[in-house]
């Protein structure tokens, strides 16, 4: 007795099992009748025991057939699980991230982050955007981008925020700007037809 079984006569034997008729399973195989029943021979004489009983009215699970099924099952079940790891593993492995960063600073301003990315996922495309902070955090909420380097400022409407680095902002004035002489300023201290375009985006 040989206990070399093809996964395909598995297959087959579940949906004899679950038609219970020999024509409507090999239709729902794309199969013709007759090699799907010479699978299922094999099958059983690979195994040493008769797995339908066989008659005008169809096909009937036999006692050993009914106990066979629900492993058939579960092995069914674990080949595909296994399948679905191994594509997913495939897929993180050579996988993209898109990382989006806010326009109010230039993309060098950045490069460690990205370095550090691209030694941890060598196999990975690191495509980079560059926009808006609104409108990064829209894209990383929409599943368009996986991460962003927004300004804080930006409300993150409850995706997990990091402060990353911290740059001081600094004021250009005339040196005659009754301003220059402080050392420190408020947004509130600026003139309002200066500072409408001056928070980080």
């Amino acid at each position: 007795m040989s206990t070399s079984i093809d996964l395909r006569q598995l297959r087959y034997f579940l949906a004899v099992s679950e038609e219970r008729n020999f024509r409507r399973a090999a239709l729902r195989l794309h199969l013709s009748q007759p090699p799907l029943s010479r699978q299922i021979h094999l099958l059983e004489e690979q195994l040493g025991v008769q797995l339908f009983v066989r008659s005008k009215a169809g096909a009937a699970l036999t006692p050993a057939g009914a106990a066979f099924l629900p492993e058939v099952k579960k092995a069914l079940q674990q080949v595909d699980k296994a399948i679905a790891v191994a594509r997913a593993s495939r897929a993180a492995d050579s996988g993209q991230f898109v990382v989006g960063y806010t326009t109010v600073f230039d993309r060098s301003a950045i490069p460690d982050v990205l370095d550090g990315l691209r030694r941890r996922f060598p196999d990975w495309r690191i495509a980079i955007q560059g926009k808006h902070s609104i409108s990064l955090v829209r894209d990383v909420k929409n599943g368009i981008m996986d991460a962003a380097l927004i300004g804080l400022h930006t409300d993150p409407q409850g995706l997990v925020l990091e402060t990353i680095r911290e740059e001081p902002m600094v004021a250009a004035l005339p040196a005659n700007h009754p301003l220059a002489r402080k050392r420190r300023l408020g947004f509130d201290e600026l003139p309002a037809s200066r500072c409408s375009g001056s928070n980080v985006n």
